[in-house]
């Protein structure tokens, strides 16, 4: 195998023009590096790339092969393990580039990793098959009622799904700006369904003017009415919101990269991280109330001290999966994660040490199996966990236009 040739300059949005003008440029000396057998240029140049965005693929793997290149097998060994822990289906043991360290023992480690990541596991079983919806993404429970809400991005709807039967309880026709729905939760005690929404390209009447717009609502499940919160009018993305046992409301904005929070009716910046974040998406509070934890699809995980306000990148151990993370949700010291963002997708428990930020191991429930497409968002109840197995982004065109619809299929695993 060859080093990655070139950029997906689609998958760089989460850093301005003029850093991707210049990875391209290093990225592309370092190519022309490659091609002339100038290894330490090669390498060298890969290495100001990941300066501009860490953690890209393509120069993840490049660095792998560089270092290998020029005899350092360690750091060598550590990239690739990075690069499997997003990427573990390609053929590394057969790339030349690795030659010289491939019968070392740290290369050995990184073969038995990628078997690791590859392994087939199932410990989930479908508990709903449920037809009607477009592209359901979210999902909420009222345990008190037995109730499940989804959201739809597509359709712009939210669900209320009991007795076996679907019903909408709201679309877009109750706000201008109800837009897709990406995170909702319920406040079971004062009976509030919260939900926030994007104007996303794959949204029923997408309207460009307002691309990067996020609103927040609640819907009062006793009155039967929407209330609007509020609605930030660029630059946004809200992509999960999630209610905790004080009732306390948390958004993810994963265009701005802040946290939020409502207040009195308000909307607030809880955190900005927007000079550490590039892609926040899900979000969950450890059981003592005391953190906020917090996925980014590119970096991993961040964690806000709720009295400190404190932000604190976790570290990962070495070999385990980290980027790609979508919805997350706190059980027991771990975290009930879903990940589309690698291949193969997976969902996991990781088990976290909060005090030190540090994701010490996890474990897979599911992965390289068929029906992994794409899980998003789940809940957690007394005894299990749920969770959406087949989000549909990958039934849109280029235009957003949605190809085709299949039937949710909500999957649940026992706690453990």
């Amino acid at each position: 195998m060859k080093p990655f040739l070139v950029l997906i300059l689609c998958l760089l949005s989460q850093i301005g023009f003029s850093q991707i003008d210049s990875l391209k440029q290093y990225f592309e000396k370092g190519i022309y590096a490659y091609k002339a057998q100038d290894y330490k240029g090669f390498l060298l140049n890969m290495e100001i790339a990941n300066s501009f965005r860490e953690l890209y693929p393509p120069i993840i793997y490049n660095m792998a092969a560089g270092f290998a290149l020029n005899g350092q097998t360690e750091k060598a060994v550590t990239n690739l393990k990075t690069y499997l822990t997003m990427n573990s289906l390609v053929n590394f043991s057969d790339d030349d580039d690795f030659g010289d360290i491939k019968e070392t023992e740290e290369f050995q480690s990184a073969i038995t990793l990628a078997n690791k990541l590859n392994k087939k596991v199932i410990a989930s079983q479908p508990f709903r098959i449920i037809e009607g919806m477009e592209h359901p993404e979210s999902v909420g429970i009222d345990e008190i009622s037995e109730t499940i809400y989804f959201g739809d991005v597509h359709a712009r709807k939210v669900y209320r799904y009991e007795n076996n039967e679907l019903k909408t309880l709201v679309d877009k026709t109750a706000h201008p700006d109800f837009f897709g729905v990406m995170g909702l939760d319920v406040d079971e005690l004062n009976q509030r369904l919260w939900i926030c929404t994007s104007m996303l390209p794959q949204v029923s009447g997408y309207d460009e003017s307002k691309s990067g717009w996020s609103s927040v609502f609640y819907y009062d499940l006793g009155l039967e009415k929407l209330k609007h919160i509020a609605t930030i009018k660029g630059g946004s993305n809200f992509r999960d919101l999630t209610v905790s046992k004080m009732r306390k409301i948390f958004i993810s904005d994963g265009g701005g990269n802040k946290i939020y929070t409502v207040r009195n009716d308000s909307l607030l910046i809880l955190a900005d991280l927007s000079d550490q974040a590039l892609n926040l998406q899900g979000l969950t509070i450890t059981d003592d109330q005391d953190h906020l934890i917090v996925s980014d699809y590119i970096l991993g995980l961040f964690q806000i001290n709720l009295e400190s306000s404190q932000v604190t990148r976790v570290t990962f151990s070495e070999g385990t999966p980290f980027k790609g993370i979508d919805g997350i949700y706190y059980y027991h010291n771990s975290l009930y994660a879903l990940q589309n963002g690698t291949r193969p997708m997976r969902v996991m428990q990781l088990f976290i040490d909060v005090e030190n930020a540090n994701v010490q191991n996890y474990a897979p429930y599911d992965q390289s199996v068929d029906y992994l497409d794409e899980p998003t968002q789940g809940y957690i109840s007394k005894t299990h966990f749920f969770y959406i197995s087949n989000s549909p982004w990958s039934a849109y065109d280029e235009n957003g236009n949605l190809q085709h619809t299949k039937p949710l299929i909500l999957r649940k695993i026992g706690l453990k």
